[in-house]
């Protein structure tokens, strides 16, 4: 949901406060404020101290595309890009394109864990290497990737290689430090309604802009980055999130969601015989919750919990009605179909143990109306 505070902060700009924030009417009203004070809200909930380095996007998919095809412009004959066989489609699609263009991609792999395998993507870097994109969290698993760690040894092998990293799931869930630890990462994509702000409104981070092309050109925003009409409302709405959401992820904070997820965990555990969470031996994102119901057509029981208006997925949000199972989970070496039978609960910083406990009885309740067989493995 959108904070009744998020939606005050946009309330002006679709009425008294109109203009358009490039104007010289927009400027002098001040309308262009809520543009300075979306990018100094991500800039501190992302850790960074250089917020001119965000540029406001329509959300993460638009930021992958750019990330991928703009940083990939200037690639030299024989250039290599690398990503993971897990990343998110608009990251993959891309990429893909890129391939059918006649560009060396390398997919690496995962292991079973869903954690990348590290070693096998940095042999796979060389000093012609211009991109390598590796997602922060998955959207499906919440299994968190080692990425500061991974481009400052990309780094050390390709200097000039530019690092991109999906961090739509990660960005208000768990404090990130771009100026700390992830001081190696060139480009970050991020979405604002994964942390309540306002859908259609996301960012780009670039460490270095001067070596980001231009996505849209006509109008001079954004330093001549993305031209078009800024969406002034969405700005106010992402600031007003952000800064909810630097809140939000205090220890305090990120422990009480944890162990809210674990606790639910548990009693999906004790009352499903056969139920396996995925990631549940590495670190995950705390709010995340992947599981295998084993002879169950997950479709099915997330059909029942959504007539309840419960809402949950089988995989990414983007691949509802997909006629395979997750590439994700098949990455894995998940058995074909067994990733059927997965579905992801992903909590809100506004669930309550009330809330779990409704939704462990809807669950349990739509399994055994589907006369689930569990697979004893």
């Amino acid at each position: 949901m959108v904070p009744p505070a998020v939606v005050d902060a946009m309330l002006p700009f679709f009425s008294d406060s109109y203009e358009n924030a490039s104007s010289i009417c927009g400027m002098s009203a001040h309308v262009d404020a809520p543009i300075r004070e979306a990018k100094a809200a991500l800039a501190a909930l992302c850790g960074s101290s250089e917020p001119e380095c965000f540029f406001l996007t329509s959300g993460a998919t638009e930021a992958n595309n750019w990330a991928v095809i703009a940083s990939t412009q200037a690639c030299r004959d024989g250039a290599r890009v690398i990503t993971t066989a897990i990343e998110h489609p608009s990251v993959l699609e891309p990429i893909s394109y890129l391939k059918s263009s006649g560009v060396d991609v390398v997919v690496s792999p995962v292991l079973s864990s869903g954690v990348i395998d590290c070693e096998t993507l940095i042999q796979s870097v060389t000093p012609r290497t211009c991109l390598v994109s590796v997602m922060a969290a998955n959207n499906e698993t919440g299994v968190i990737q080692p990425v500061g760690l991974l481009a400052r040894r990309v780094k050390e092998i390709a200097p000039d290689c530019i690092f991109h990293t999906d961090a739509t799931q990660v960005v208000g869930k768990i404090p990130m430090f771009l100026d700390e630890d992830m001081d190696c990462v060139d480009l970050l994509s991020l979405s604002g309604h994964k942390f309540h702000g306002p859908k259609g409104i996301g960012a780009l981070f670039a460490r270095d802009p001067s070596r980001l092309p231009a996505l849209l050109r006509g109008g001079g925003q954004q330093n001549d980055k993305r031209s078009g009409t800024l969406n002034t409302p969405g700005a106010a709405g992402l600031a007003a999130a952000a800064r909810l959401a630097i809140v939000a992820i205090s220890d305090d904070a990120v422990s009480q969601m944890r162990a809210l997820r674990d606790s639910l965990e548990a009693e999906m555990f004790a009352r499903l015989p056969g139920l396996s969470f995925i990631g549940a031996d590495v670190a995950r994102l705390p709010n995340t919750s992947q599981f295998l119901l084993p002879g169950v057509d997950a479709v099915a029981v997330v059909y029942a919990l959504a007539q309840r208006g419960i809402c949950v997925a089988t995989g990414s949000a983007c691949s509802a009605g997909a006629e395979s199972p997750s590439h994700v989970l098949l990455a894995m070496g998940v058995p074909h179909e067994k990733a059927w039978s997965a579905m992801r609960v992903s909590l809100s910083r506004f669930e309550t143990k009330q809330h779990l406990d409704i939704f462990a009885d809807a669950c349990v309740t739509a399994v055994n109306d589907a006369s689930a067989v569990f697979d004893p493995e």
